[in-house]
């Protein structure tokens, strides 16, 4: 075995003590768990206190056990890895501290790993007894356990998008009570597969939450209307009794199965998935995995699932997830040694999202998101690096980001080198990402700024030249872009998260022109970058977003101006190149186009000389003279022709307008 090779892995998340020596991620070289069930058996449940105590009594044992097994030494070992969570606080941190200890004593780096990863990941192990053939990207995979119920497609390693979860109870949860209401062992799930395989008749059918066309879960009231079956005098043990218990087994179990293979299979046709996952402990029963492997054959789709023994918590599953985060540059804070020095080396990443973070961190944090403030947070891990590539700030580059959120995009940010001023309207946000980036504004590298973006000085909040990057709101999606675009502190470039409809309304070509799209066109090159799914937002928004660049030709601090004449490029960036009028001039533009998008669907020659003290006969002069037909509508018209027809109109009877001011207040 060369030096370095081998993860050695720790598990404790709840009641399996698991250590493991994995290669490469993928072979087992051993795979030691000491279980707890006959411990809690009695309880009917989990008990945290004696759990996190029976860690202490067998943490060392086992790992002396998977020392033997694999045959190896520290001189092998190239990372700890560890499970971080999700799991029972106690029983955590018995692992933690353990494999913190060993990765200090050693040297090693220690690799955090989420308890969910390590279930997903334990689809790609293989030993002795089986070797695998590793999932294909992009993939669904399905991980059911007593603690969590989830649908998340991958397209890479460690790219998530979570795709469904259970609203209630896991499913995992939902088998351990129907068990005890029907008078069967801990744990539920083993118990209930095995009475309903005695069933002799299947006619129990109970209700399955569909919850529409979402891939959510709900098991809350399918375990009320067991409850309800079986009524205030239980099960007894009476042969008719248990006659029943198989009945009720089968039907429940049979339920549970049917709205999870269901869902899998049609989030799986969804993604254009080729492959399929299936982990958790729920995923050794028998039932589900037949099931969901012939839905998948008949679907023309792989399915991988971990063998019986893999699905339930153990230390090898830590290993795979861990290998594959080692690789990637993952460690804890707390490492060091080695890991310390690695960290120092290591190029800067962008943060990245857990299948459940930002629903978890909501949730946990006790937050919510703001209907008023129209909060949508960013949930994507595609989408955020997508972003980072657009935005691709050099180090040292000065960046507005307005509506930071929860601060997933202000991290990566600033972890590649940029200087960040965010504004934030919500006070609890803002106060959030003060603590969560602590260091980022003691070294002054992040200012927070709790307040709206529009009552704020702009030159007195950033240094030019300076970049904007936003998710901005569709009701002050017209204010902003008049605050920046035009003025003597415009930024080099924008960086917008929008509305779908607002992005293609900016971006629009002559024949779907707006007053808005002339008014951006006018003063930037404007273009479309890519479209963002609602499902990459928690909560989702009832409609589609899009991310799109904007880069005025006249900015604060900047040298030169870009732009084709009227035109859209080969990247699909449209704008007009000018010379910029003076303001008396740029005042008779605005009042013209306005008037004219007031009828937008009138013809010119009519709706000016209605909206405007000008005659009709001078209106048909200036058309003329620009070359414009007097029977084409307002939205027809290019940046370029309304400036000539501005031109040819001359002075407007009636004096200067401050045409930002009223578009601001409309």
């Amino acid at each position: 075995m060369s030096a370095g090779d081998l993860i050695l892995a720790v598990e404790s998340s709840c009641d399996e003590t698991g250590i493991a020596v994995v290669e490469d991620g993928r072979r087992i070289l051993s795979n030691v768990v000491a279980s707890q069930v006959s411990m809690h058996a009695a309880a009917g449940g989990i008990v945290p206190e004696v759990a996190a105590r029976a860690h202490l009594r067998w943490i060392v044992p086992v790992l002396d056990e998977a020392w033997a097994g694999a045959g190896v030494g520290w001189d092998d070992i190239a990372a700890v890895a560890v499970t971080e969570g999700p799991g029972l606080a106690g029983s955590l941190l018995v692992g933690i501290n353990f494999a913190k200890t060993l990765a200090y004593v050693h040297g090693k780096p220690l690799v955090p790993v989420n308890h969910l990863e390590g279930h997903l990941y334990a689809a790609w192990l293989s030993d002795e007894a089986r070797e695998v053939r590793e999932p294909l990207f992009p993939l669904v995979a399905l991980i059911v356990s007593g603690g969590h119920t989830f649908l998340v497609e991958m397209r890479d390693h460690l790219t998530y998008r979570l795709l469904g979860e259970t609203v209630d109870d896991a499913a995992g949860e939902a088998f351990d009570k129907v068990g005890r209401l029907l008078g069967l062992s801990y744990p539920g799930g083993p118990e209930i597969m095995k009475a309903a395989a005695a069933a002799t008749r299947h006619d129990v059918v109970f209700p399955r939450a569909w919850l529409g066309d979402s891939f959510d879960f709900s098991f809350s009231g399918l375990k009320t209307a067991v409850r309800r079956t079986v009524g205030p005098a239980g099960i007894s043990s009476a042969p008719a009794d248990q006659a029943r218990v198989a009945e009720l087994a089968d039907g429940f179990q049979e339920s549970v199965v049917d709205v999870l293979v269901t869902k899998t299979l049609r989030a799986a046709r969804q993604a254009g998935a080729r492959s399929v996952v299936l982990g958790g402990g729920v995923a050794a029963n028998r039932v589900l995995r037949d099931r969901l492997a012939d839905g998948a054959r008949k679907a023309g789709i792989p399915l991988v699932v971990p063998r019986p023994a893999l699905c339930t918590d153990n230390g090898a599953m830590i290993g795979a997830g861990g290998e594959t985060l080692h690789a990637a540059g993952a460690t804890m804070n707390e490492s060091t040694g080695a890991a310390a020095e690695a960290g120092k080396r290591a190029a800067p990443r962008p943060p990245r999202l857990d299948p459940l973070a930002v629903r978890r961190q909501l949730r946990e944090e006790g937050l919510r998101a703001h209907h008023a403030l129209s909060q949508n947070f960013l949930a994507d891990p595609d989408v955020l690096q997508s972003i980072l590539d657009l935005a691709d700030p050099a180090p040292e580059a000065h960046i507005l980001e307005i509506g930071p959120g929860l601060g997933i995009l202000t991290g990566g940010l600033l972890e590649a080198g940029a200087s960040v001023v965010a504004v934030e309207l919500d006070r609890r946000l803002a106060g959030r990402l003060d603590r969560t980036q602590a260091e980022a504004v003691q070294t002054g590298r992040l200012r927070i700024v709790q307040g709206d973006i529009l009552d704020q000085e702009i030159a007195s909040l950033i240094e030019p030249p300076y970049e904007v990057v936003a998710n901005v709101p569709y009701h002050i999606t017209s204010p902003i872009l008049h605050r920046f675009l035009g003025a003597p502190w415009s930024p080099v470039r924008l960086v917008l998260m929008l509305q779908r409809e607002v992005a293609e309304r900016i971006a629009a070509p002559p024949g779907d022109m707006s007053y808005l799209s002339v008014f951006v066109q006018y003063h930037a090159n404007v273009r479309i970058a890519f479209v963002v799914p609602r499902e990459a937002f928690e909560p989702p928004p009832e409609v589609e977003s899009a991310v799109v660049e904007i880069r005025p030709r006249v900015a604060a601090g900047a040298v030169g101006a870009a732009g084709t004449a009227g035109t859209v490029d080969a990247a699909g960036t449209v704008g007009v190149a000018r010379a910029a009028p003076d303001a008396a001039a740029e005042d008779e533009l605005w009042r013209l186009v306005q008037a004219g998008f007031r009828e937008r669907r009138k013809k010119l020659k009519n709706v000016i000389s209605r909206q405007l003290p000008i005659s009709g006969d001078a209106v048909g002069r200036a058309l003329e003279a620009a070359g414009i037909d007097g029977d084409r509508r307002p939205q027809t018209l290019s940046v370029a022709e309304w400036l000539d027809l501005s031109r040819a109109i001359g002075p407007i009877p009636g004096g200067r307008a401050a045409h930002e001011g009223r578009e601001t207040r409309r």
